[in-house]
């Protein structure tokens, strides 16, 4: 009997999600895009102590601006910063790129998978940046996919690479 439902079960739940990802995707749209080439990207780079461009990867040349409220909100329904750490498996490179691929499944937003010295741990580390609306204002942040803890982009002093 289960054999036969399944078929059915697993297209009511492909079909809930691409129901739920559209949701998502409409809160967290600030109806607001952003094209690499112009000078918020540069914005980004410029107060970082170092910056290897060749290192930069875009998949894209426009990108979707994040509604940083609802990202938020979208944030404590995910589950990325719940995986375990497993060393050598599942270290932070993994969690930031599983959070900016769940991201990415909802809508084409700048976020992207870095790897660069952190203030907040004084060292290297794997993170995601994403580049989102609060207040009317547009700008960069941090973000651990390990805590879901937001930082300053400033908090952010070098990249070694950078692909959105």
């Amino acid at each position: 009997m289960l054999k036969m439902l399944y078929p059915l079960l697993k297209s009511l739940h492909s079909g809930l999600e691409s129901v739920n990802r559209e949701i998502w995707y409409k809160n967290l749209c600030a109806e607001s895009q952003i094209n690499w080439r112009e000078k918020e990207f540069n914005e980004f780079f410029n107060d970082k102590e170092e910056v290897i461009p060749k290192e930069i990867n875009y998949g894209d040349r426009i990108y979707e601006v994040l509604n940083y409220d609802e990202f938020i909100k979208w944030l404590k329904d995910d589950d990325t910063s719940d995986l375990v750490y497993v060393k050598t498996r599942r270290e932070c490179n993994a969690f930031a790129d599983v959070l900016k691929g769940r991201v990415r499944e909802i809508g084409n937003f700048a976020v992207g998978t870095a790897w660069g010295y952190v203030s907040w741990l004084d060292g290297y580390h794997a993170f995601n940046v994403f580049y989102a609306k609060e207040n009317g204002i547009m700008k960069w942040y941090a973000l651990e996919p390990q805590t879901d803890k937001i930082y300053s982009i400033f908090e952010v002093k070098s990249i070694r690479f950078l692909t959105f």
